[in-house]
C-alpha cells in the first residue's frame, strides 16, 4: 500500500474513529469515491453512535429488571415479616383477659412470646428507618477513641445466650498490642452484633464461630468466621446491597437490611467491608476502622466499655 486516505467517524460531533482506505498507487480519489467513502463514514458513525445507546438502554433497562427483582424481594419478606408476628400476635391476644388465672408458667410462656414478636416488629421498623438514613447520609456518628478489644470482648459476651440456643462457641483470636480506632463505638458495636448473629443464624449446632482483630497498616481489621454454607461467589459483590438476599431458604427469614447497614456504617466510618471463606468452609467477614492517630482521653472520662451496648 502506497497511500491511504483516512475519514474521521463522528458521532454526535465526537469523533469514534476512523475509516482508512488503502491504495497500491499514490494518487487522489476521483470526487465520487470521495462521496462515497464520507458516505460510507456517515453511516459508520451512525452505526457507532445507535450501537452506544443500545448498550446504554440495554444497561438500563437490565438496572431496571435488577430494581424490580429487589423489590418484589423485599415485598415478599416483609410481607413474611409482618405476617408472622402479627399472626402470633393474634392468636395470643385472646387469651390476655385469662392471663391471670393462667399457670405462672404459662402466664411467662405467653408474656415472652409476645414480647420477642413485638421486638421483632420493631427491629424490622427500625433496620427500615436507619436504611433509609444512612442511604441520605442523615445519620450523624459521633466518633472518639475506641478500644476495639474491650468491645469485642463485651459483644462476645453479650451473645452467649443467643449461641448457646445451638450449643454455639465464640473464640477471640486478637493480636497483641492493637492500637485504638476513630470510630463511634456504638455504631461499631451495631456492626460487629449484626454480623456475629448471622454467624450464628447460619452456622449449624455445635460449631464454633470466630472473632479476629489485628492491624492492617492505618486499619484495623476485625473478622467474623462462621461454619455455615458460606456465600456464593456470584453474590460476594451484591450481598451488602439493599434488599439483597441469596434466596436460600435461611436468607429469606430477613429482608436484605443487615448487611447494608454494615456497610454503610463502615464506609461512612471511613473503612471496608467485604466477604471471603473461612478456614471451616463457611463464610468470613471483615471490616476495617482507621485507626486513632492521637492517643487522646474522651471527654467525659468514662471508658468506651460503659458505653457499650447502649
Amino acid at each position: 500500500t502506497k497511500c491511504i486516505t483516512a475519514v474521521m467517524l463522528r458521532s454526535d460531533e465526537e469523533v469514534v474513529g476512523a475509516l482508512a482506505v488503502g491504495q497500491r498507487s499514490a494518487r487522489t480519489l476521483a470526487d465520487d469515491e470521495q462521496t462515497f467513502l464520507k458516505s460510507l463514514a456517515l453511516e459508520a458513525g451512525l452505526a457507532v453512535r445507535n450501537a452506544r445507546t443500545f448498550a446504554r438502554e440495554r444497561a438500563h433497562v437490565q438496572r431496571l429488571e435488577e430494581f424490580r427483582r429487589m423489590q418484589a424481594t423485599f415485598f415478599s419478606a416483609i410481607g413474611h415479616e409482618l405476617k408472622t408476628p402479627l399472626a402470633v400476635l393474634k392468636m395470643l391476644a385472646p387469651s390476655l383477659p385469662q392471663l391471670p388465672q393462667l399457670p405462672p408458667e404459662t402466664q411467662a410462656e405467653i408474656t415472652d412470646t409476645i414480647t420477642q414478636n413485638l421486638d421483632r416488629l420493631e427491629n424490622l421498623i427500625r433496620d427500615l428507618l436507619e436504611s433509609s438514613r444512612l442511604e441520605a447520609h442523615a445519620v450523624t456518628l459521633r466518633p472518639r477513641p475506641v478500644d476495639m478489644v474491650a468491645l469485642i470482648e463485651t459483644v462476645a459476651k453479650s451473645h452467649q445466650p443467643l449461641l448457646a440456643k445451638k450449643r454455639q462457641q465464640c473464640r477471640t483470636t486478637i493480636a497483641a498490642d492493637l492500637p485504638r480506632v476513630w470510630v463511634d463505638p456504638r455504631r461499631a458495636e451495631q456492626v460487629l452484633s449484626n454480623l456475629l448473629q448471622n454467624a450464628a443464624k447460619f452456622s449449624p449446632p455445635d460449631s464454633e464461630i470466630e472473632i479476629a482483630a489485628e492491624q492492617a497498616g492505618d486499619m484495623l481489621q476485625i473478622c467474623v468466621s462462621d461454619a455455615g454454607d458460606g456465600v456464593p461467589r456470584q453474590h460476594r459483590d451484591l450481598i451488602f446491597n439493599k434488599f439483597y438476599t441469596t434466596n436460600t431458604e435461611k436468607a429469606l427469614a430477613g429482608v436484605g437490611l443487615g448487611l447494608f447497614i454494615c456497610r454503610e456504617l463502615v464506609t461512612q466510618s471511613g473503612g471496608k467491608i467485604w466477604v471471603g471463606d473461612s478456614a471451616a468452609g463457611g463464610s468470613r467477614f471483615c471490616f476495617t476502622l482507621p485507626i486513632t492517630k492521637e492517643e487522646t482521653d474522651i471527654p467525659d472520662g468514662k471508658s468506651e466499655q460503659e458505653n457499650f451496648g447502649h
